[in-house]
């Protein structure tokens, strides 16, 4: 009993010192008896209770334990002990109980100050983790992440319909390749994890370009998922429900696609964990399937708050840990090819790339000890390798160079007798169509099974680079038929053999299946161009799926797409409406060039979004049927958007204009003497009379080499000479008195051509045989009397007003800009000469003024 009451005391005694010290007290006096060295409390100084963390109280639990112990054993105790023992029988002298009261006040003071040293370090602690977020807040904010929009399915529960549920992330990142395994972070709760939830995990992920559009396309799911934001984002987005259409693929999610021009790719996955970290989940997904464009491209960035584009200049190439490559020293040749290579690229520059190639394995022999595959891809980002790589077979390349460093040759090599450079490659000639058909012909003459091959295997036997941009599977099997050398075609109705979620064999009757089925839903849809051009390759191939690798369909659906389009619509794609057509020659190539630059440096119309435009849609807005051969548009486009992306300068616009006119030069000549110029425009019109008369003049000039931003060197009346930019009304009179000279040397049809276009257009009479006074000086003249139509390298004017698209409508352009009846008007005012405007038309050819 006196061992309780001691307790008691002693918890009451320190009850009250800690109620003292965490409360204000009553009356102000008993704290100031018990240490009148304190102040009293004012609003000044009064102090703030915080709370300790349990592990603070255990700590005092345990210091006050340590206190109890020492007290037991004190001399002091011992006395109190005897005192309470006697129960009062044996007095107490005054001197021991004074000295019993300091010693508890001793003891009460030395809890105190351990409870008030506990609250102050955790004050202090407080105020540290503070200080630490708010440190890396800050520097996360400059460290640069990027920006994906997840969406998953979710239904409406009062209107029962799909919504665009989803969310923008800054947290997205790669786990591992092995299987494929991204992760993000999500503040919980959220509404989207719930949907991913509720939907077997399954989500999707958009990646977005790196343009203003984009940003407003991430800023639309920042804003919370409610009926508001799901209207704004129907209203801003091309959003497609696959629940709402009945489209729900194989390899896709139910989650909403987005659809704008803005997604750079898109992944299908599927969560397989989460681990809860404070008030956030990390979520965990396999990638199940990828989709994404052509040409793929950095990405938006978030940064200090701000959504920006990545146009840092490179500093280094991300060199292979030396592990990877077997601790072999690694040497980095500085190579550039899609920068280096030309705009129109021919055999000596093949040659050239080839070289390249056979440099970077010989200094880099550490490549060879890796996959394939791998080997592949790092030779490809090494040298920037174009697509397809002109027609050079980089596999077969590191194949032979293996072989020859006694390396193990992997199994995804078929055979060292593949041809290293292919002899058809990008656009294929008719003629070259025809003589790989008849080595087809021979091929199965001599080995019936030969069919039955990969079809990747199959057309380099031919000299065909699988990898072309216009050849189909039916080009050659429909000759084959046509002798008796392949079955007859059958649609298939049911999924061909597979092999682990694969076709087991993809042959041309497998590719051809494919063609067949992409041209019956082209031309279903083909009053509708504008709404299937703006499909991407993974929707078109989901629309035609019949089981297997739906990647692999989705990469050859991107390939063949733009013939079939002109083939689905031949009243849109009308060759007699085109300004070329077929094979090309080398003058025409030069126009399609010229009229290809004016349509994505067109004023008024955003680069970025004219290069993302496809090749075919380019040629037809260029006037230009879309299945011309001869030249590579592919990889045109492929260099500019390379340039456009990856040199920091060139994001400017004028810059970027600057750089192409320069790359035109040798094609299309910047600056001529007047004899040169008139010698160019002469053998055009020896070669090509009747297009000198149809074609606008700038078609005409780019025929000869001549730019029309090009200055021309003149004499004047003091001998002097005088540099004056082309002036359409003088070239089209000097091309008129070429044409002149031209009568009586050609085809009986082409004199009756020439002199009724004099005729008409000049009032000009051929039998006179009358002098033509367009001279040097004649033509400096009217080009300095008029408005130049050229104005050097510091602008680039639309196409001339008298280029048209190649349909009498307008479908398909009102997505990429003004069609070429808007382009007019605003370019009326600029392209009338302030003489043509008081009637002169220019030298007649009689030499008269007109």
């Amino acid at each position: 009993m006196a061992a309780q009451q001691r307790l008691i005391s002693r918890f009451f005694v320190a009850f009250y010192q800690w109620n003292r010290y965490t409360q204000r007290p009553a009356c102000n006096t008993a704290r100031l008896c018990l240490n009148p060295s304190r102040r009293q409390p004012t609003l000044r100084n009064f102090r703030t209770y915080i709370a300790t963390h349990p592990h603070r109280q255990n700590e005092q639990v345990a210091a006050q334990s340590d206190t109890e112990e020492s007290s037991s054993t004190s001399p002091q105790s011992a006395l109190k002990e005897a005192s309470h023992e006697q129960d009062g029988e044996q007095s107490i002298t005054r001197s021991t109980r004074d000295s019993d009261i300091n010693q508890e006040h001793i003891k009460v003071e030395q809890t105190r100050l351990r409870f008030r040293n506990n609250i102050v370090r955790s004050h202090s602690e407080v105020v540290l983790d503070q200080r630490l977020r708010h440190a890396v807040r800050e520097l996360m904010r400059h460290v640069p992440s990027s920006v994906a929009i997840i969406t998953a399915a979710s239904i409406d529960p009062t209107y029962h319909q799909p919504v665009p549920l989803g969310i923008a992330v800054s947290s997205l990142s790669t786990v591992t390749l092995d299987p494929p395994t991204i992760s993000f972070n999500v503040k919980h709760p959220s509404q989207t994890l719930d949907a991913i939830r509720a939907a077997n995990g399954r989500f999707r992920v958009h990646f977005l370009s790196a343009h203003k559009n984009s940003a407003a396309a991430a800023d639309l799911f920042t804003k919370g998922n409610h009926a508001l934001a799901y209207s704004e984002r129907r209203k801003n987005l091309q959003i497609e429900l696959p629940e709402a259409s009945g489209h729900l693929g194989s390899a896709s999610s139910a989650a909403p696609q987005i659809r704008d021009d803005t997604v750079v790719a898109a992944l299908e996955c599927e969560l397989t964990q989460e681990m809860t970290v404070s008030d956030h989940i990390i979520a965990v997904a396999k990638i199940s399937s990828i989709e994404s464009q052509h040409t793929l491209q950095s990405t938006l960035v978030y940064v200090q708050g701000k959504y920006v584009s990545v146009a840092a200049e490179e500093l280094r190439d991300h060199q292979v840990s030396s592990r990877q490559r077997g601790g072999a020293a690694s040497v980095f040749l500085a190579v550039d090819t899609l920068r280096d290579l030309p705009l129109l690229p021919g055999q000596h520059d093949r040659q050239t790339l080839k070289n390249d190639i056979d440099n970077y394995i010989k200094n880099n022999p550490w490549i060879l000890s890796l996959p394939m595959t791998g080997a592949y891809k790092q030779l490809s980002h090494a040298l920037r390798l174009p697509y397809a790589s002109l027609g050079i077979s980089t596999i077969t390349l590191l194949t032979q160079h293996a072989k020859n460093a006694g390396h193990k040759l992997h199994s995804e090599v078929w055979d060292l007798n593949l041809p290293i450079m292919y002899d058809y490659y990008g656009r294929i000639s008719p003629s070259d169509v025809a003589s790989a058909v008849q080595r087809a012909k021979n091929l199965v003459t001599r080995n019936a099974h030969a069919l039955s091959t990969h079809y990747k295997r199959f057309l380099p036997f031919l000299g065909v680079q699988p990898n072309n941009h216009n050849l189909l599977a039916s080009d050659i099997l429909n000759p084959l038929r046509a002798e008796g050398l392949a079955p007859p075609f059958k649609p298939w109705e049911s999924a061909p053999p597979s092999r682990n979620g694969k076709i087991a064999i993809v042959d041309l009757e497998c590719l051809e299946q494919i063609e067949h089925r992409l041209l019956n839903y082209l031309q279903s849809k083909s009053e509708n161009y504008d709404a299937t051009l703006r499909m991407s390759d993974g929707l078109l191939a989901e629309k035609i799926h019949f089981g297997g690798n739906i990647k692999f369909t989705t990469l050859y659906v991107g390939r063949i797409r733009g013939r079939l389009h002109v083939e689905a619509s031949p009243l849109l794609f009308n060759p007699a409406k085109a300004i070329v057509s077929g094979h090309i020659t080398k003058e025409e190539a030069r126009v399609v060039l010229n009229r290809v630059i004016g349509v994505i440096l067109r004023s008024g119309t955003p680069i970025d979004k004219q290069l993302l435009v496809p090749p075919w849609e380019i040629l037809r807005q260029a006037g230009v049927h879309p299945l011309i051969t001869g030249i590579d548009i592919e990889f045109l486009l492929e260099k500019l958007r390379y340039l456009r992306r990856t040199v920091p300068r060139f994001r400017n616009r004028r810059a970027f204009q600057t750089e192409v006119i320069s790359m035109l030069k040798p094609w299309l000549a910047n600056r001529l003497e007047f004899t040169e110029l008139e010698s160019r425009l002469k053998a055009f019109v020896d070669m090509a009379p009747m297009k000198a008369m149809t074609w606008s003049y700038r078609d005409s000039l780019a025929a000869a080499g001549v730019g029309h931003n090009c200055m021309v060197q003149v004499p004047t009346a003091d001998k002097e000479i005088k540099n004056i930019g082309l002036h359409a009304t003088a070239v089209r009179t000097l091309l008129a008195k070429l044409l002149k000279d031209r009568h009586g040397r050609g085809t009986e049809e082409e004199n009756e051509a020439i002199a009724g276009y004099l005729q008409t257009e000049y009032n000009y009479d051929v039998t006179t045989k009358e002098e033509l006074p367009m001279d040097a000086q004649t033509f400096g003249d009217v080009g300095s009397g008029g408005d130049s139509a050229s104005t050097g390298d510091d602008e680039w004017l639309d196409l001339d007003t008298e280029h048209t698209t190649l349909s009498d409508g307008d479908a398909g352009l009102a997505q990429y800009g003004n069609s070429y009846e808007e382009l007019q008007a605003v370019m009326a005012e600029h392209m009338e000469s302030p003489l043509e405007k008081k009637g002169f038309r220019g030298y007649g050819l009689d030499g008269a003024r007109k």
